[in-house]
């Protein structure tokens, strides 16, 4: 035994450790072994003897000294790490891993910690469930020449679990060793196990820290799974330690491009380029970086490239494929991502890309197929359910588009374009506040996302909250000047604030970015309505039928101009309506029986359709029919097609029997709820005005159909049974040039004004400050010969004074144009009141300033001309050979005031000189007005209903007649 002191003890140490060294195993055990028989629970020996023991594959031997060096000094994280290894490789491996878990409880972490929990579960699958190779038995502390020769050989070969498995092995016998580490890295890398990649990766780059090609796998790695500043951290050490690295250049310049640093990754890309010009990769990624900086043409270039040195680069014909479609080329665009995925079948990318094309050229079907084979490779692909949530809605498959986005959002929350997607789909549907919270989601994952600000914007304005709309699509401007969808939307935006001159300039400027944009086109023939140019509003809604012939709005639009164009005639405008049903009705008939049962005398079902049920215009016209009807002969259906709701709405909504809201729904989804409804009749109160829904009429799904009240100027629609009108409005002469049957009510309009309490004061030309002449009309409705007829009268009696009052006059420019329009027929502007929009009260206690109501002409006022009766102002009118000319004309003869229609221009003139003349009639008459309207049968709402209810009695009857 040897002699016991200190010094002996630390000699025997450093030839143990000098011996194991340079692989004398024997010598070195032999060396600890005596100094366990000085000091048997000596921690360091106890500890070299069981880790000898394990690098001699006898890991059941080495557990005792392995434990004994743990109990000695259990403060040395290294004792428990080897402890645990030892315990896995003598087969124990529920113990190895308890072990492990108790030093993580006791504090010990770090990458050895990481790298080995990592081995025992990996290994202990490949170990125990699957041996697969074994090693070569060696007494040193590397691997042999020929387990490395197998492990590349694997590698190579693409033999990746096996590869795993062996390199498994090797690092579990040689820990300290890089080669194993270093392919257990690249094969994880390879077979898309980047989190098993890492900590290998991590203890290559540690084992050798002046190895270029391991920090720049390390690189990769990191970049892969988005850990951007440590991939760049280790791809610049990869450099710096070999700077012709052309490859570290390379994926340096692609990190580079992900973190938004197109500058300094084209000049890595460059560098990688200079130093291997035959790099495909590196071309790849610059035409990436390039395309990115809208260099579209050298990206294109740079892809070409790379296809020259290796055609079979199948990531490569998609990215030429989205350069293509990016510059319009979209055949050329079809045929790359064809190739690519002749090359590469299941790229879920190139099918995406393509559906996109697809859709692009207008192959929805085609489209659709592409991203349903995505799913089918890739069930879980975000992106896939996005772009097939974009062309379902393309479709007018709402529901299955939302489920879709809804699918694609679960998947990938933070994806800010599937938000904002869904948030589009949602608003096709009507659900315009999910529609919102969608696009402020996608604003908060992306907060520079301008077409999310503009589609918010959009929503908003469709709401009606015109102060957010407008911010919305400001921050969309503000980020992205250059989005014609912004501009347009607020363009219609500030019309409906007023601002019409600047709402034009935001129309002009989308069609300036985008002149193709149909929709732009015609909001801008909207904006030069609202304007009173006719001319100019008609030539743009004619572009945008040019641009889309199947944009039945704009055609709807330009019929609703032309109806105020002084040189139209009936014949003419009728004809148009037609041509409207020929290009987008007609050949939506559903020739399917109604089932309606053929009871002549049983209780109807009348649905009423229309945007407008809240404090609208047409409402005041329409009104009474859905509050005041027959509940025992009748039930109401109201179908709103509004996000827009008011006090009105409410009042409708109470009144009727059922109320739905079709806004958002389709055309075919509407067309069956009728029918689901068993509507007996079924009426239109919307025209060709906007938010008509005419194409559910289309349909047919009711057995009568009728077209009334809110613009009613007749349809031109074959499906359309019935046109309510009167005498006046539509004479005797006429009715052959309607495609509907003409049906007479006393009055074309009826009257719903139960809620308005204004005051009526005294006549103001009592005072002698002389006579006050007014119009509270749309601005569209008045025509130049109405501007120079109004002239004329003012000059006549030069101590008149005219006050205009509309909406349209909230614009500076617009006020100026119409002064202008007096100043040069010699009338001053200070005779000229103009004043622009204000609330229901106030609008109506606005008639108190005025004696005389001159309605514009060839499109004369309707419920404006009666609003100013209920206030005890007269109107003098001139009947028109147009529908649109002889509203007023109709109210005042069903009220027996005859004397105020005019035949003439010159008549008109005079009439509203010879009645500013009378002042004491029309003082009497002030008051005596709102006495004659509430007895006649237009002002007594109850009595126009029972006419109209008679009416559908008798259509239904012989409906049934005609249906035995």
């Amino acid at each position: 035994m040897p002699e016991f002191d200190q010094e002996n003890l630390l000699s025997w140490l450093r030839l143990a450790f000098e011996a194991r060294n340079q692989g004398r195993l024997q010598e070195a055990e032999q060396h600890y072994q005596d100094v366990l028989q000085m000091e048997p629970c000596h921690p360091e020996a106890n500890f070299h003897l069981g880790v000898l023991a394990v690098e001699m594959n006898e890991a059941v031997r080495g557990l005792p000294y392995l434990l004994r060096a743990l109990e000695a000094d259990p403060q040395r994280g290294q004792y428990w790490l080897s402890y645990s290894e030892a315990l896995f490789y003598a087969g124990q491996h529920d113990a190895a891993k308890e072990v492990l878990a108790l030093a993580r409880q006791q504090g010990l972490q770090g990458e050895e910690v990481d790298v080995l929990a990592m081995r025992l579960e990996a290994g202990a699958v490949h170990l125990v469930c699957n041996p697969g190779p074994a090693l070569t038995q060696t007494h040193g502390h590397q691997p042999a020449a020929r387990d490395i020769a197998a492990l590349t050989a694997l590698f190579s070969q693409g033999k990746l679990a096996e590869a795993i498995t062996l390199a498994q092995l090797m690092t579990a016998h040689f820990p300290r060793h890089p080669f194993g580490w270093k392919v257990l890295g690249l094969a994880f890398q390879q077979a898309g196990r980047d989190e098993d990649a890492l900590p290998a990766m991590q203890k290559t780059a540690a084992l050798s820290p002046r190895d270029a090609q391991a920090h720049g796998n390390l690189g990769v790695v990191f970049k892969a799974m988005g850990r951007l500043q440590e991939a760049l951290v280790s791809l610049r050490r990869a450099i710096t330690i070999k700077p012709d690295y052309a490859q570290a250049h390379c994926n340096l310049g692609a990190t580079l491009n992900d973190l938004q640093r197109p500058e300094e990754a084209e000049k890595s890309l460059r560098r990688a380029l200079q130093l291997n010009p035959d790099y495909a990769d590196a071309h790849n990624n610059l035409g990436l970086v390039l395309d990115g900086l809208g260099l579209l043409q050298e990206a294109q270039a740079s892809y070409w490239r790379a296809l020259k040195i290796n055609p079979n680069l199948f990531q490569v014909h998609s990215n030429l494929g989205n350069v293509q479609r990016a510059q319009g080329l979209l055949t050329e665009a079809e045929a790359s991502y064809r190739r690519a995925l002749e090359l590469n079948p299941d790229y879920v990318e190139a099918l995406c890309n393509l559906g996109i094309t697809l859709q692009d050229r207008g192959q929805l079907a085609e489209s659709e197929a592409c991203y349903r084979q995505a799913l089918v490779i890739r069930p879980d692909d975000a992106q896939a359910y996005s772009n097939l949530g974009v062309v379902l809605q393309s479709l007018g498959r709402f529901d299955e588009a939302a489920a879709c986005l809804i699918q694609a959002v679960q998947l990938h929350p933070d994806r800010a374009d599937a938000h904002n997607n869904l948030g589009h789909t949602l608003h096709g549907m009507g659900r315009l506040t999910e529609a919102a919270d969608c696009y402020l989601r996608a604003l908060q994952i992306q907060p520079e996302f301008a077409q999310a600000y503009s589609n918010l914007g959009f929503t908003r304005l469709v709401q009606g909250r015109l102060d957010e709309a407008r911010a919305a699509l400001n921050c969309a401007l503000q980020i992205n000047e250059q989005l014609a969808d912004a501009h347009c939307n607020m363009g219609i935006t500030l019309m409906e604030l007023g601002l019409l001159a600047e709402a034009e300039s935001s129309c002009q400027r989308a069609i300036q970015l985008k002149p193709d944009f149909a929709v732009a086109h015609s909001n801008l023939g909207i904006v030069a309505m609202g304007m009173g140019r006719l001319e100019d509003a008609a030539a743009s809604f004619n572009r945008a039928l040019q641009l889309r012939p199947d944009f039945c709005d704009a055609h709807s639009n330009l019929i609703f101009a032309l109806d105020m164009v002084a040189s139209s005639d009936i014949a003419t405008l009728q004809a148009v309506r037609r041509q409207w049903d020929v290009a987008h009705a007609a050949s939506l008939h559903q020739h399917r029986p109604h089932l309606n049962s053929l009871d002549p005398e049983r209780r109807l079902r009348i649905g009423y359709v229309s945007a407008d049920f809240r404090g609208h215009s047409a409402a005041y016209a329409f009104g009474a029919m859905l509050v005041l009807f027959n509940d025992k002969s009748f039930e109401v259906i109201a179908y709103s097609n509004s996000a827009k709701q008011d006090a009105m709405t409410d009042v409708f909504r109470e009144g009727v029997t059922v109320w739905r809201n079709i806004f958002g729904l389709s055309d075919d989804v509407v067309a069956d709820l009728v029918r689901e409804d068993k509507i007996d009749i079924l009426v239109d109160l919307s025209g060709h005005s906007a938010g008509n829904r005419l194409l559910v009429f289309a349909r047919k799904p009711a057995p009568v159909q009728i077209t009334a009240w809110g613009y009613a100027t007749g349809t031109g629609m074959s499906a359309m049974d019935v046109f309510f009108s009167d005498p006046v409005f539509v004479p005797p002469a006429e009715k052959e040039l309607y495609v509907e049957q003409v049906r007479y009510l006393p009055c074309a309009l009826g009257t719903f004004f139960t809620h308005d309490s204004a005051v009526i004061n005294a006549l103001p030309a009592l005072s002698g400050a002389g006579i006050t002449f007014g119009s509270f009309n749309r601005l569209v409705k008045n025509s130049d010969a109405t501007y120079a007829a109004w002239a004329q009268i003012l000059c006549a009696l030069p101590e008149s004074r005219m006050i205009i009052k509309t909406e349209a006059l909230d614009d500076p420019v617009t006020r100026e144009r119409v002064i202008a329009c007096f100043v040069r027929a010699g009338i001053a502007a200070d005779r000229i009141s103009l004043q622009g929009k204000t609330a229901r009260d106030q609008h109506l206690a606005a008639f108190n300033q005025i004696d005389i109501a001159l309605d514009p002409f060839p499109h004369g006022g309707g419920v404006t001309a009666m609003e100013g009766l209920m206030m005890g102002v007269p109107v003098v009118t001139l009947r028109w050979p147009t529908i649109a000319g002889r509203l007023s004309a109709s109210i005042l003869t069903s009220l027996g005031l005859t004397d105020w229609i005019a035949e003439t221009q010159q008549q008109y003139i005079e009439l509203a000189i010879q009645k500013a003349g009378e002042v004491q009639s029309l003082a009497a008459l002030r008051k005596a007005l709102p006495v004659i309207l509430a007895n006649s049968v237009i002002g007594d709402q109850a009595r126009y209903v029972r006419c109209v209810e008679h009416e559908y009695r008798l259509l239904w009857q012989e409906w049934c007649a005609s249906n035995p």
